[in-house]
């Protein structure tokens, strides 16, 4: 259980989420916060890099204007203010 590990539990949790994506700008921070449900989200670190690469199949159905997928690395910090 998180309660374990994080004094106060669900209610207590802080997440830091850095994340290094081609083209920052055009995250949707509000997408990304949406995937986490519990915690209290600190404010989301975004910086060039990961990774843009070639599937070699585009979906014209889904969008694709090209064969271009896209790598996030991501760092999630759980954490809590010691009281």
């Amino acid at each position: 259980s998180i309660r374990t590990i994080v004094p106060g539990g669900y209610e207590e949790m802080k997440l830091r989420i850095q994340l290094a994506v081609p083209d920052p700008e055009r995250v949707d921070l509000d997408a990304v916060r949406a995937v986490f449900p519990y915690g209290e989200i600190l404010p989301i670190v975004l910086q060039d890099g990961g990774m843009r690469a070639r599937s070699g199949i585009a979906l014209e159905a889904l969008g694709d204007v090209n064969d271009d997928f896209m790598i996030a690395v991501a760092c999630v910090t759980v954490g809590y203010i010691a009281r």
